[in-house]
C-alpha cells in the first residue's frame, strides 16, 4: 500500500488573502460607524436627561439660554436619528453586489452627512479596475461613480493597480 503525502504547509493564495483583508476592513468600517452612532445616542440621551433635571429659569436671559440649549439638543438628537435611519444595509448590499475575481476591496469609507462613499481597491490590471468601476456605476443605489485616483504597483513578479472610487448613494430607506 502506498503512503499518502499530505501537505500541511500550503499557503493561502494572494487573492484569498486580499478578500480576507477586504472583509476585515468592511467589518471594521461598519463597527466603527456603529460605535460612533452609539456614542452619539448616549450623548443625546445624557443631554435629554440633564435637561429634565434643570429647574425652570426665572429671568428672560436664562429663558432665552434654555431655549437655545434645547434647540441645540433637538438638532443633535435629530442628527443622530437621521444617521440611524440611513439604509446602511442597502449601501453595503450595493457594494457587495459587484463581484470581480481580479479586484480586492481594501477599504470603505461612508460619509452619512454627504451621502457619499469612498472605496479603496486593488486590481490585477487596469482593465480589471475599469470593469469594476463600470459595474459599480451600474449597481443599484449608487450613482455618480467616479475613479478619483489610481496607482500602478510592480512588486516582484506581480503588477497591481490600487485605486480609489467615490460614489453618491441614495439615502431613502
Amino acid at each position: 500500500m502506498r503512503a499518502l503525502a499530505l501537505d500541511y504547509g500550503h499557503k493561502p493564495s494572494g487573492a484569498g488573502t486580499l478578500v480576507l483583508v477586504a472583509g476585515i476592513a468592511l467589518a471594521a468600517a461598519a463597527a466603527f460607524e456603529a460605535h460612533a452612532l452609539r456614542n452619539d445616542v448616549a450623548v443625546a440621551q445624557a443631554r435629554i436627561a440633564e435637561l429634565g433635571r434643570v429647574p425652570k429659569p426665572q429671568s428672560a436671559a436664562s429663558v432665552k439660554g434654555a431655549r437655545e440649549a434645547s434647540a441645540q439638543d433637538a438638532a443633535l438628537a435629530n442628527g443622530v436619528l437621521a444617521r440611524l435611519a440611513l439604509p446602511w444595509d442597502a449601501l453595503f448590499a450595493s457594494i457587495e453586489s459587484v463581484r470581480s475575481p481580479n479586484v480586492a476591496m481594501l477599504s470603505i469609507e461612508p460619509d452619512a452627512a454627504k451621502a457619499t462613499v469612498k472605496i479603496g481597491a486593488e486590481a490585477k490590471s487596469a482593465s480589471d479596475m475599469l470593469e469594476y468601476v463600470r459595474q459599480l456605476a451600474a449597481a443599484e443605489g449608487l450613482r455618480a461613480v467616479t475613479l478619483i485616483s489610481h496607482q500602478t504597483r510592480a512588486e516582484e513578479t506581480l503588477s497591481t493597480v490600487r485605486f480609489i472610487v467615490t460614489a453618491d448613494w441614495t439615502t431613502r430607506p
